[in-house]
């Protein structure tokens, strides 16, 4: 269960949350069991924070920093991980990544360190969020504008320079071609 101080300290704000952070580094937040259903939590610090069955469905995450957190069996559905943070220390052990009802995690741009993304089990997701938003823009709008391939186009190169760099972890590659420029991604 959460500790309600910690729970009410994030509630008054992300600034106001990583300032006291900055000045109680030796906490180990407690956020288990929260319920952070569609929070705004961008750019938030949770490094080493126990977020254990936490509800982060539909949460904004985008940027957040969760690098040592413990999400054993949080529920991420929906939830915007664009540009997050994790390392090889990031427990994702049993998270719920998508659903009918909130949808599927948006994972473009994420940061994962050296997380080996092969102990995710992947065979619960029918889709990613891109590629659901991809398909509802596809029925609701009919003809696509030349601004909306452009940018279902850079989501494939992003989709599939993750995959790429999430695939070269896994087998411990050191660095494959980008085939949107002329350089190498790092991993």
């Amino acid at each position: 269960m959460a500790d309600q101080q910690h729970l009410d300290q994030l509630k008054q704000g992300v600034e106001t949350w990583n300032q006291w952070r900055k000045e109680h580094q030796d906490i180990r937040p407690d956020l288990s069991e929260a319920n952070l259903e569609r929070t705004d939590l961008r750019y938030v610090h949770l490094e080493g924070a126990n977020l254990r069955r936490a509800h982060l469905e539909e949460a904004d995450l985008l940027g957040a920093h969760l690098e040592e957190a413990d999400l054993l069996g949080a529920h991420l559905e929906g939830a915007n991980l664009r540009l997050a943070f994790f390392d090889g220390a990031t427990n994702l052990g049993r998270i719920t990544l998508g659903n009918e009802q909130f949808g599927f995690v948006s994972l473009v741009d994420v940061h994962w360190g050296d997380i080996n993304l092969s102990l995710v089990d992947w065979s619960s997701m029918k889709m990613l969020g891109e590629e659901l938003e991809a398909r509802r823009r596809n029925v609701s709008k009919g003809k696509k504008t030349k601004q909306e391939q452009e940018l279902e186009k850079k989501e494939r190169l992003d989709h599939y320079r993750w995959c790429v760099a999430m695939a070269a972890q896994t087998f411990e590659v050191c660095s494959v071609v980008d085939p949107g420029s002329a350089s190498r991604l790092r991993i």
